[in-house]
């Protein structure tokens, strides 16, 4: 999942083209994820929500899938 796919303002991910709603406990997950992830590598580029150490620094998501 990519940041653009999240719409916290809206409340709602956009997933292969279909906008879901984003109830209360997933909206705060993705908050906190965000936090963690300013926190750990503010100056990353990586588009993706979930960055690790292994791409943090480059723009290829965590997995293949």
């Amino acid at each position: 999942m990519r940041l653009d796919d999240v719409d916290l303002g809206n409340r709602r991910l956009v997933l292969a083209g279909h906008a879901r709603s984003l109830d209360d406990l997933t909206r705060e997950m993705i908050l906190a994820r965000l936090d963690y992830r300013r926190q750990r590598w503010p100056n990353t580029a990586n588009p993706h929500l979930i960055v690790s150490k292994h791409t943090a620094m480059d723009t290829r998501p965590v997995s293949g899938v």
